[in-house]
């Protein structure tokens, strides 16, 4: 009778503690499923921004080339320009010469 009234006791000393300990860990689940779904939302929200950061920087890299390739058009036409101003010039000096 002494065995079974110390089982008795144990099981409603332990009883407590493991409805405890499960609570415990019901909370601790649900924290963890919500720390997860933020860990989640972090994510795709860290995607989005880095797919919109790509996005802005392809449009300065495109807008940058249509810049370069102006100025490089414009240098090419004052070459240009300064290549005939320079070619007329010789070709009057070359006629000034003949008629002297």
């Amino acid at each position: 009778m002494k065995c079974r009234t110390s089982t008795i006791n144990w099981e409603s000393q332990t009883r407590p503690t493991l409805k405890q300990c499960l609570s415990s860990v019901r909370t601790q689940r649900k924290a963890i499923r919500s720390a997860l779904q933020e860990v989640q939302d972090s994510k795709a929200s860290l995607q989005q921004q880095s797919e919109n950061a790509l996005g802005e920087i392809a449009g300065i890299k495109e807008h940058l080339f249509t810049l370069v390739t102006a100025r490089c058009d414009g240098l090419a036409a004052k070459v240009r320009e300064a290549e005939d101003k320079g070619r007329r010039e010789l070709e009057r000096r070359e006629r000034e010469l003949k008629v002297s």
